[in-house]
């Protein structure tokens, strides 16, 4: 990851739509951000009742999920059989990024309308977003994140999401880079979140030191 003018310009855009929504906790709750942003989010079944799609053509767009424009406005369709509540998060939340950014419009109604070379580039501006929309790593650095497990638990991950995005904080946290973030008005918009967050770190430690200093019983020494 390089600290590039792209990645702080989506980050301000995340930052922006959070602040708008009333986003003050994590992790977020992807399909109240929809809502918040005018965009309808409906699994693959009940799309395929009401469209008269054939479920499996749905599947054949994408396994997880997919954003187009439909009756005129911005529908998210995605896959509730999935098994990882992060990667279903990740889905709806990349889906978002395509429409914040203007990836559908009346011309497009989805983005598997447009040439590869297009799409493959707005592919990873849609993923620069979702890491800043579903995971802002100054947040990260104010709840004092000490591993991929706690990054993964803050934000809600899925576990490859995790890796990928702590090694994000990592870099972003060498030299201080985050700082060129600027992310004052976020972190203010948090506070009670930061306590309760907190308090639940240090119940995490003093139930760990409780198991530490435990004297076992007699019963328990023997074989």
């Amino acid at each position: 990851m390089t600290l590039t003018q792209q990645y702080i310009s989506l980050y301000h855009l995340a930052e922006q739509t959070l602040l708008q929504s009333n986003i003050s906790a994590f992790p977020v709750d992807p399909v109240r951000l929809c809502k918040k942003n005018g965009v309808l989010v409906t699994g693959y079944e009940k799309f395929s009742v009401v469209s008269g799609t054939p479920l499996q053509e749905l599947l054949a767009i994408s396994q997880d999920g997919f954003c187009m424009r439909y009756q005129e406005r911005p529908v998210i369709v995605y896959n509730h059989d999935v098994s990882s509540p992060g990667r279903k998060r990740w889905t709806v939340l990349h889906e978002l990024s395509h429409i914040l950014l203007g990836h559908i419009d009346q011309q497009h109604l989805n983005i598997y309308e447009r040439r590869q070379d297009v799409r493959r580039r707005m592919e990873a501006e849609a993923d620069i977003l979702t890491k800043c929309l579903i995971a802002p790593l100054p947040v990260a650095l104010v709840c004092h994140v000490r591993d991929e497990k706690e990054l993964r638990s803050l934000f809600g991950l899925s576990a490859e999401a995790a890796q990928n995005l702590y090694r994000d904080y990592r870099y972003l946290c060498a030299r201080r880079r985050i700082l060129a973030l600027d992310a004052e008005p976020l972190l203010a918009s948090c506070p009670r979140f930061f306590m309760e967050w907190r308090l639940k770190q240090l119940e995490l430690s003093r139930e760990q030191r409780r198991s530490i200093l435990v004297t076992p019983t007699l019963e328990e020494l023997k074989d």
